[in-house]
């Protein structure tokens, strides 16, 4: 079977919200697979920030997506997040399955990510067992199923929010490893093979995410343990001790985010005393901007189950040269 309809189909077969769209009007609303049903976003005040939001124009509520995405990207990886949204904003059913990225950013920074390497010894283990568990090896082995208990890769700690990897991926859906051309020697108890890895996720909002961060109060309650927050000392010393990384998170140089960028908290030699002083600033700033990343995210959902833009697959994948020692029974 071709790979992409492989994934298509299975796709299809288990679907998931995240992956579901529709479109709203007066005369009701049309929503694939499955009915839409507001009442799971479970706090009331995040299904009427929506009811009141999905009244905006197309072009707004993109506009508030974009301004996420800036605002939790850097780099050539904004330039990919930005693509990721459109696609999501002009792509159709015929191109919703898969949105392959094998040699793009987004498969780089995912393939050079700690989480990701941590995964690929997990896989080396499994290999090694793989191997001293089949006396006759067969021309592939397809692992899936044996990495059952090695955590998938995970794009979730600061930088990946101030980075761009979280708003692409964060958490994977799922992943396909099959090793070949496994050649062993027995002898030496060692072993080497050509791994593929695919990486899959959905590009799409559930539920449950706009339900997460669909506040300026909840991405609020996320972003302070992040900056140190409830004092202002620890903040401002991060800042005066050269952590600007995390002050930028909040605070991006962008045409979106003008009137939260303060440009001389970047400068060289920021002292310590200043340092306190810009953190006050930037915690006074960073209220706002959890305000554009919670529109950001209800907008993402309402584009989605609203105004039917397409949720889809990302698909990313390395294929891998691996030496390793067969397991010990």
């Amino acid at each position: 079977m071709n790979e992409e309809k492989k994934i298509t189909e299975n796709a299809d077969q288990k679907l998931e919200d995240d992956m579901t769209y529709g479109v709203w009007s007066e005369n009701g609303h049309w929503h694939y697979p499955v009915p839409f049903d507001i009442e799971k976003v479970k706090d009331p005040a995040v299904q009427r920030l929506i009811a009141e939001e999905a009244q905006l124009p197309r072009e707004k509520l993109e506009h508030r997506f974009r301004v996420l995405a800036k605002l939790t990207s850097t780099g050539h990886l904004q330039t990919s997040n930005l693509a990721l949204i459109d696609h999501f904003m002009n792509g159709s059913d015929e191109d919703k399955f898969p949105f392959p990225d094998t040699e793009g950013t987004l498969t780089q920074k995912v393939f050079e990510h700690q989480s990701t390497l941590r995964f690929i010894r997990g896989i080396n283990k499994k290999l090694g067992e793989a191997v001293r568990d089949n006396d006759n090896i067969p021309g592939s082995i397809d692992l899936s199923e044996r990495l059952a208990g090695i955590p998938k890769p995970r794009f979730s700690s600061l930088d990946d929010y101030g980075k761009g990897l979280a708003f692409a991926v964060h958490i994977l859906y799922d992943y396909s490893v099959v090793a070949r051309n496994i050649v062993c020697d027995r002898e030496t108890g060692k072993y080497m093979t050509t791994v593929d890895i695919e990486l899959i996720d959905h590009f799409g909002m559930d539920y449950g995410d706009v339900d997460e961060f669909g506040t300026t109060k909840k991405v609020w309650k996320k972003m302070k343990p992040a900056i140190g927050v409830p004092g202002f000392t620890l903040l401002g010393l991060l800042i005066g001790l050269g952590s600007t990384a995390i002050y930028k998170f909040f605070n991006k140089p962008n045409a979106d985010a003008k009137s939260y960028t303060h440009d001389y908290v970047d400068s060289a030699g920021i002292g310590a005393g200043s340092g306190c002083a810009a953190g006050i600033v930037a915690y006074t700033s960073a209220v706002p901007v959890a305000k554009q990343l919670a529109e950001g995210f209800r907008s993402w959902f309402i584009l989605q189950h609203y105004f039917g833009c397409r949720p889809f697959i990302t698909v990313m994948r390395k294929t891998f040269d691996i030496k390793g020692v067969i397991a010990k029974r």
